[in-house]
């Protein structure tokens, strides 16, 4: 791999990042940083896809333990390996579901 794209993934890694952290949609962040928003979008999706044919895309195992007695379950959880959490409680919207894991993969471009 040439010195050039490395180093072209590596700044776009970094800007995705800094969005990522921002708190602002796609559109304000290019704006405020002099960033076209169709070319934010073709990182993004690169970006994605090669780390969904890497390493990182593989299952990891799951573990449902039982609830401890004398506690009301009223939600899933999942914990990412990143240590965020995800609760959903059991009666949810299966389309808001679906919904929230398409933003958590970034599907917005």
């Amino acid at each position: 791999m040439s010195k050039r794209k490395k180093s072209g993934r590596e700044y776009w890694r970094s800007v995705i990042e800094k969005w990522s952290s921002s708190g602002l949609s796609q559109r304000q962040f290019c704006e405020e940083s002099g960033i076209s928003l169709s070319t934010f979008c073709y990182w993004r999706r690169r970006l994605r896809e090669d780390a969904e044919t890497g390493p990182a895309s593989r299952f990891i195992p799951v573990e449902i333990k039982p609830p401890r007695r004398g506690t009301a379950l009223s939600c899933y959880e999942v914990r990412l390996e990143s240590g965020a959490r995800i609760r959903v409680p059991f009666d949810f919207e299966s389309d808001s579901l679906v919904r929230l894991i398409d933003l958590l993969r970034g599907d917005g471009c």
